[in-house]
């Protein structure tokens, strides 16, 4: 019920917001009227798009891209019903058209930001009760790398700590991918290490096989600052 409370809640918020806004805050009381008869068409329209779309189901604390994309599938349906229907009962009157778009962009604001904040919530608290038993490298801030990330960010039993990512794309250079810093390229893996405490190195590229070997084995492998070879993980590989 709460969900449906909220959703039929924000629809009521931003449409009042909308119309305020299209007034400077003034609303005159000529358009009061026509404010008050067109909300319950306004709330039908939204809750029909919100339905179809199934808004008032799932997880918030677990919001991704395509729930993004629900929601502004669902409110645009909405306004596209909404637009038709007040058309077609003020045929022939002014009705502040700009409160349609306005509308359109605060509820859909509104109800995205609701979930992003369930998510963050979840995972703050979630981060808490993290123990940290090893920091990690991921060489690698690819699609692998990403995915890598995020199950360790969703499991904190785990037990890591992702220290950053270590890629020779230039254009990775100095960036971060998913709040985690790239911090270099693979040549400068033992600068890297000597800063940082690292436990472990996780390998995260699809040509993992041959790569790996050359990290162990190689100059890389004997390096002082360099964690055991028997340490370094291979993930990602075919």
């Amino acid at each position: 019920m709460f969900l449906y409370g909220f959703h039929l809640f924000a629809a009521v918020a931003s449409y009042v917001l909308a119309y305020l806004l299209r007034f400077d805050f003034v609303l005159p009381l000529e358009e009061m009227p026509r404010f008050w008869r067109s909300l319950p068409i306004l709330l039908v329209a939204r809750f029909a798009a919100f339905l179809y779309y199934r808004l008032f189901q799932g997880w918030w604390s677990y919001t991704s891209l395509k729930d993004a994309e629900l929601v502004v599938r669902a409110n645009v349906m909405g306004s596209l019903l909404f637009v038709v229907a007040t058309s077609l009962v003020y045929y022939g009157e002014a009705f502040p058209r700009s409160v349609w778009m306005i509308d359109l962009m605060l509820c859909t604001g509104l109800l995205m930001t609701a979930r992003l904040a369930a998510r963050l919530y979840r995972e703050n608290a979630r981060s808490k009760f993290k123990q940290i038993e090893k920091n990690v490298l991921v060489i690698g801030a690819g699609e692998a790398g990403v995915r890598l990330v995020q199950e360790v960010e969703a499991n904190p039993g785990m037990g890591m700590h992702v220290l950053g990512f270590v890629d020779d794309d230039p254009a990775k250079k100095k960036a971060t991918v998913r709040g985690v810093p790239v911090l270099g390229a693979t040549d400068q893996l033992p600068q890297i290490t000597r800063k940082m405490s690292v436990d472990e190195i996780i390998i995260s590229i699809p040509s993992a096989p041959s790569f790996a070997q050359q990290a162990i084995d190689g100059p890389w492998g004997g390096h002082p600052d360099l964690p055991p070879s028997d340490q370094a993980v291979i993930v990602g590989h075919q």
